[in-house]
């Protein structure tokens, strides 16, 4: 129970946002691109693992911690979204959109709807830069 209140407090105090869209239009989301030597597919296995075991789960009976991820091939680019479920909506913590860029590729992050908006985005780039770490 003092979980909800403690995420239902950050919640009240941050604003939310019930689309990755919302989210990037927040003016208190942080936006930040990298580039890296990887190739976009590689760089996105790199960050997908960790985040997968280290963002999704469940917080309490009715509220869930998630992270939605899609890899398009096709189009040359994945990605990554974080966001808590609950009987009261959905709201977006982070994007990350993983591209072809020259020879490598760029990650673009976008953090926001908590107090330390810059901590979700900190996670995703250590773990582009070969962290494990939760």
């Amino acid at each position: 129970m003092r979980k909800f209140f403690a995420i239902a407090a950050v919640l009240s105090l941050a604003g939310c946002s019930s689309t990755p869209t919302e989210l990037e239009k927040q003016p208190s989301s942080l936006t930040e691109t990298r580039t890296y030597p990887d190739n976009y597919q590689a760089l996105y296995r790199k960050v997908h693992g960790p985040a997968s075991r280290c963002l999704a789960g469940s917080v309490g009976n009715s509220t869930q911690m998630m992270l939605d991820a899609q890899l398009y091939p096709d189009l040359g680019f994945g990605e990554m979204t974080y966001s808590m479920a609950s009987a009261f909506g959905r709201n977006f913590y982070a994007k990350a959109k993983i591209e072809k860029a020259g020879e490598g590729s760029k990650m673009t992050v976008v953090s926001g709807n908590t107090v330390a908006n810059g901590k979700n985005a900190a996670r995703f780039f250590g773990w582009a830069e070969g962290g494990e770490g939760c």
